[in-house]
């Protein structure tokens, strides 16, 4: 079993929100055999997003965001702590995910001890479309290039250039 989780979360027919789906997608294709990594997609939060987490020992989620302080299409390493106040982040997806986690933990579930959170600033996830705005579409390669280095593993071809921002 693998012992790492990467959770790409959103919904594809809201524009920006579905940016953690295509991540995951990206990812999937670029990891080596034998990565130890198993990467899932979800459109929903809560409960549920516990579930899938359980028996990991690390967990990186994946995010549309909107925290109104940053560009469209900024990548960001985020604490746990920070996903409260964005509006999106998993928090549009089932509650307040510090306040999830802690329930998880309270019903003595075996949540990972790592949780990281990649968010990337959206520009619409109020309209229907399935395309990203043009901003965030081009932060998928950021995106992709943070998750890899967050396990530890280099992504293929030309070295990615992007801002990042950290928690």
């Amino acid at each position: 079993m693998a012992h790492t989780i990467v959770i790409g979360l959103g919904n594809p027919l809201l524009a920006d929100d579905g940016v953690g789906l295509k991540v995951a997608a990206l990812l999937q294709d670029s990891l080596p055999p034998g990565a130890g990594v198993r990467v899932v997609t979800s459109r929903s939060g809560g409960l549920g997003l516990l579930e899938l987490m359980v028996g990991y020992r690390r967990a990186i989620i994946v995010d549309a965001m909107l925290s109104g302080t940053r560009t469209p299409g900024s990548v960001a390493r985020l604490a746990v702590a920070s996903a409260a106040s964005a509006r999106h982040l998993a928090v549009s997806h089932g509650g307040d995910l510090a306040a999830l986690l802690r329930l998880g933990r309270a019903l003595d579930l075996a949540l990972p001890e790592r949780i990281e959170l990649v968010g990337i600033e959206a520009a619409e996830v109020d309209w229907f479309a399935e395309e990203l705005s043009r901003a965030v579409a081009e932060a998928l390669p950021t995106a992709l290039s943070l998750v890899l280095e967050l396990l530890g593993l280099e992504r293929p071809g030309p070295r990615v250039v992007g801002k990042v921002d950290q928690p």
